[in-house]
């Protein structure tokens, strides 16, 4: 069968809409989240570029059911929220619609997509816990254990990096095709945020 009937590509499709905050400051979204327990799923519904991800015709996508629900328990109030009182409001809402229940497994699932929108939308991280069957924010204190478990973990990584990419410098190597673009779109972003949050202060 000719390659043109069914061609394919390199680049994957994305998963995702685009970033949302450029115009407000992290101070400014804590007290939208404060004051409106949907103040995140309610940014990206009302977004045309986000409306394949939160729209199915109608009715709203399952990783947004789920991620509503989550909202309403208190999501964002440094709450674990458990999956089965997710996983009931959202069936509540599919058998009034004549629809299917669904399983805590599969509201995990849901809740996994979510995690990642609301990651590329506004920087935030939700857990969802398949052991524990909850999810959450991550806190204050939890944030900087997984950075400073992360950071240990990469840190001689990363000296190496850095005195391989100075001897390419230094030899003037120019062609070098160990970096896309995404690897590099990476380390920029890691840098930026590190500067950001004043962790790169001597």
């Amino acid at each position: 069968m000719p390659p043109e009937l069914f061609p394919v590509r390199e680049m994957p499709a994305k998963q995702t809409g685009p970033y949302l905050l450029d115009k407000t400051t992290p101070s400014e979204l804590k007290t939208s989240m404060a004051e409106d327990p949907h103040a995140l799923s309610n940014r990206l519904m009302v977004c045309d570029q986000w409306d394949h991800y939160v729209w199915n015709g109608q009715a709203l996508t399952a990783p947004i059911m789920a991620l509503r629900a989550a909202e309403k328990n208190g999501l964002y109030q440094g709450i674990s929220v458990p999956i089965s009182i997710i996983c009931n409001a959202v069936n509540e809402n599919l058998i009034e619609r004549g629809k299917k229940p669904i399983t805590d497994n599969s509201v995990v699932t849901n809740l996994l997509k979510a995690a990642k929108y609301l990651q590329a939308a506004f920087g935030l991280v939700i857990q969802p816990n398949r052991k524990n069957m909850n999810i959450s924010l991550l806190n204050e204190a939890t944030t900087t254990a997984n950075l400073e478990k992360w950071f240990e973990q990469i840190n001689s990584k990363v000296k190496k990096l850095a005195a391989l990419t100075q001897h390419a410098k230094a030899s003037d190597f120019r062609n070098l095709d160990v970096f896309d673009s995404s690897t590099v779109s990476s380390f920029k972003q890691l840098s930026a945020s590190l500067e950001s949050i004043g962790a790169t202060n001597e």
